[in-house]
């Protein structure tokens, strides 16, 4: 099967992505998606989880739900950024992936410290886009 409906999958070897998301089915397709791009993964259930996770291995990027058990998205992100700071990791592009697409939603989720916003439902197309722009990317903090 090929990966009608999207560009050819980009060499993102070595890159290492932290899924965040409790639903079952939406942790399959996202998983999916990436492996198809040739994206290794980890994923976790919750914000605590992902807090858990960042102080074990250094991400490229993590794909954060909003509306978790434990630990929100929003808060775990907070939370994230107050880590960076104090150990001097660098800033790690964290993607809102919500099924929130309401007025002000997006500006909840950059003002939690996220870095972008992609709604759900989304495509393959969608998400291989979004991860590639910020992989591109050289995060670092705005006040250094």
């Amino acid at each position: 099967m090929g990966s009608a409906g999207f560009n050819q999958p980009v060499d993102n070897t070595g890159n290492r992505i932290l899924i965040v998301e409790d639903n079952a089915i939406n942790q399959r397709v996202v998983t999916s998606i990436l492996q198809k791009n040739n994206l290794q993964s980890d994923l976790v259930c919750n914000g605590a989880e992902a807090l858990a996770a960042i102080t074990e291995k250094q991400y490229d990027l993590i794909l954060m739900d909003c509306q978790m058990p434990v630990l929100d998205g929003y808060e775990a992100t907070r939370q994230i950024r107050i880590f960076e700071k104090q150990t001097g990791n660098r800033r790690t592009p964290v993607i809102a992936l919500t099924a929130h697409a309401i007025k002000g939603d997006r500006e909840k989720c950059l003002a939690a410290g996220m870095d972008d916003y992609l709604s759900k439902p989304f495509t393959p197309a969608d998400l291989v886009s979004i991860v590639d722009k910020w992989l591109r990317k050289s995060p670092s903090y705005p006040d250094q």
